[in-house]
């Protein structure tokens, strides 16, 4: 296949997502030029997003929506596709990006390598995995087999979120010989507002 035509195309549900892959891949890949990757995603100009398209790319990192919209205009072709990635295939599927994928699978060949990605494996997913994949091998991690004896475990239950982040504060001022700390949050907003 010629250098411009898409080899892979990796689904995922955000642009912070679509951002950190394209990034990573980019610190795999030193000595390839920069625009052999591209992240299209909602909330930036499209214009520039198929300007890029034009120069010719051979990996897209989309999420679901605005690849489907630059299918749409005609500006991207997907018929050499070879690698079809469904990251976080579980919040793909509650954030209702199921007809997009349905569609999207439709534009690219039947023949080529399909990977399904996920936290969690519910009924759903599993449901996702025999209509996407043929052949499926899952590959877990086993959770028990994941704690490590030199980390304590403790579970607060709390009301609301201002609790949450009242708890949070108390329990970094009393633990002051913390050196870093990781705190996870479902947005980048909730992530902006807890710093």
């Amino acid at each position: 296949p010629a250098l411009k035509e898409v080899q892979a195309v990796i689904l995922c549900p955000t642009r912070e997502l679509c951002l950190q892959i394209t990034n990573e891949i980019q610190s795999f890949a030193v000595n390839m030029p920069k625009t052999w990757i591209l992240a299209v995603y909602g909330g930036s100009s499209i214009r520039d997003q198929i300007f890029a398209l034009r120069k010719g790319v051979q990996i897209i990192v989309a999420t679901p929506g605005r690849l489907m919209d630059l299918y749409r205009k005609e500006t991207l072709d997907l018929r050499q596709v070879k690698t079809l990635i469904l990251d976080e295939a579980d919040r793909l599927m509650d954030m209702g990006f199921m007809p997009q994928l349905r569609e999207l699978q439709e534009t690219m060949p039947q023949k080529k390598q399909n990977l399904l990605f996920s936290a969690t494996f519910h009924d759903v997913v599993e449901r996702l995995s025999e209509e996407f994949l043929d052949f499926p091998v899952k590959i877990e991690v086993n959770v028990d087999m994941m704690v490590i004896d030199l980390v304590d475990q403790y579970l607060y239950r709390v009301p609301n979120a201002k609790t949450k982040l009242n708890l949070l504060v108390h329990l970094l001022r009393i633990h002051e010989d913390y050196s870093r700390v990781l705190i996870f949050a479902r947005t980048r907003e909730t992530a902006e507002n807890i710093h």
